[in-house]
């Protein structure tokens, strides 16, 4: 049980330190105090607490990038606060923190199955074991604690890492018209077969809800998998079914030149057009893609020219796959950094996709998306505030099963939950990127398809 006694406990405890060790170096965060001697030798930092010595083998630093300007707007920041530097417990089982670097040492805490803490240091103590120094809530008060690192996950909020990939992108879009791959549902026609009969090609991108996209003009030889969604810069239009038909001249987009001299009347034209849409085949793009870095060969059907990026990228959501962490940029005379949150990913499993990597569109928003019960088309529940990016991978709040009464028919009356334990710890989610309910309600209202990209890293 956390105890306010334990502050006291502590408390003495480093003012001893500090009496018996009059050449220790002080550092001070949010009120606590961390006690260690240098070593001008090696310039390693040592440490003494109570019996436990240990030497620290990376310090991490506990402020927000300056090159990444901040102005969060998500109200509930206070209830989930971000860290530079943080540990979560990804274990089911409550994980013990303790007084010095040591299982002898005292317990003063128990992380729960996603819990997350701020990380000061990686230290290794006397005997060889690699700790963390991190910092714990006791009944609202801030402690020093110690847990061992094969206990806990290491991650980072990598703001300026973020901020990169959203510089990437903007100077990427200046190249040309931005379009993304349409293919939802495999609406649009299933990719072809890889000659291997594989469903994912090489880079982990899957046949379904894709666009095959060719090294050959010819749509010929080897292609790779563009998951829907994708952004990319339209470089080049090719036609390839030029005809003429009653002395009109008709190409692949539609456009039509008539003959010198000719007379067509409105029911000619029409006629012309009719007998071209059913002879004409598709025309061709060659478009970059900034998810892969290189340009592609794709069948036009899979792009629409009338559904480009307006007015440039102002919004990108950026997802970091590896740390399970989110932030939300604005462009505003800069680019600024308007929220950040935690966030659970796809997994990879026979029912579940991971969720892609690379540059996509937020392509529709819906207040609540269904899904269904796994292994059938039995509709479960749904996820609310939900924004589609590639594919069924939605950015949503935390998902919801529906009640049923005895008729079979949806209750309608529900509460949306806040929060799950999941949510920052491992890849759980089926594609989608889960967020605690209230970002995603401040994302939702936020994002303006149209101008809001989503990019997907790690």
């Amino acid at each position: 049980m956390k105890s306010k006694i334990l502050n006291i406990f502590i408390i003495i405890s480093a003012l001893i330190i500090l009496a018996v060790s009059p050449m220790s170096k002080t550092n001070v965060l949010n009120g606590l105090t961390v006690y260690a001697e240098d070593s001008d030798a090696n310039e390693t930092t040592e440490g003494q607490v109570g019996d436990y010595g240990y030497k620290v083998i990376q310090h991490y630093d506990d402020e927000w990038p300056s090159d990444v300007p901040i102005e969060l707007r998500y109200e509930k920041f206070a209830d989930y606060p971000a860290f530079p530097h943080y540990i979560v417990n990804i274990d089911g089982n409550r994980q013990r923190v303790y007084q010095g670097p040591s299982k002898d040492a005292v317990g003063i805490d128990r992380l729960y199955y996603g819990e997350r803490c701020k990380v000061l240091e990686l230290i290794e103590n006397d005997i060889g074991e690699h700790w963390y120094i991190i910092v714990t809530k006791i009944e609202g008060e801030d402690f020093i604690g110690f847990i061992p690192t094969d206990k806990v996950a290491k991650r980072e909020l990598r703001l300026s890492d973020m901020n990169q990939q959203v510089q990437t992108l903007t100077g990427i879009g200046s190249l040309g018209p931005v379009v993304h791959i349409e293919n939802y549902k495999s609406l649009n026609g299933i990719a072809p077969e890889l000659p291997s009969g594989e469903y994912y090609d090489i880079y982990g991108n899957r046949r379904g809800q894709a666009a095959a996209g060719y090294l050959d003009k010819s749509l010929q030889g080897e292609f790779r998998y563009i998951p829907d969604g994708t952004i990319c810069i339209v470089e080049e239009i090719v036609d390839i079914t030029d005809i003429e038909s009653n002395n009109l001249v008709f190409n692949s987009m539609g456009e039509y030149v008539p003959a010198t001299g000719s007379n067509h009347t409105p029911e000619s034209i029409k006629s012309a057009l009719d007998e071209y849409n059913m002879n004409a085949e598709p025309f061709i793009s060659k478009v970059y893609v900034p998810s892969f870095g290189i340009s592609l060969w794709i069948d036009s059907v899979y792009i629409d020219m009338n559904k480009q990026m307006q007015g440039g990228f102002g919004q990108t959501i950026v997802v970091d796959r590896k740390n399970q962490n989110i932030a939300v940029f604005e462009y505003d005379n800069g680019w600024k950094v308007i929220s950040m949150s935690f966030a659970t990913t796809g997994k990879n499993t026979e029912t579940a996709v991971p969720t892609p990597l690379g540059f996509f569109m937020a392509i529709e928003k819906k207040d609540k998306f269904e899904y269904q019960e796994e292994g059938s088309r039995k509709i479960e529940g749904f996820a609310p505030y939900a924004i589609r990016f590639s594919g069924g991978g939605y950015l949503h709040g935390v998902p919801m099963k529906y009640e049923y009464d005895s008729k079979g028919n949806i209750k309608p009356v529900y509460t949306f939950t806040e929060s799950i334990l999941s949510i920052g710890t491992v890849p759980e989610s089926h594609m989608c990127v889960r967020n605690f309910t209230s970002h995603a309600q401040f994302v939702y209202d936020w994002a303006a398809i149209g101008s809001c990209s989503v990019i997907v890293f790690e």
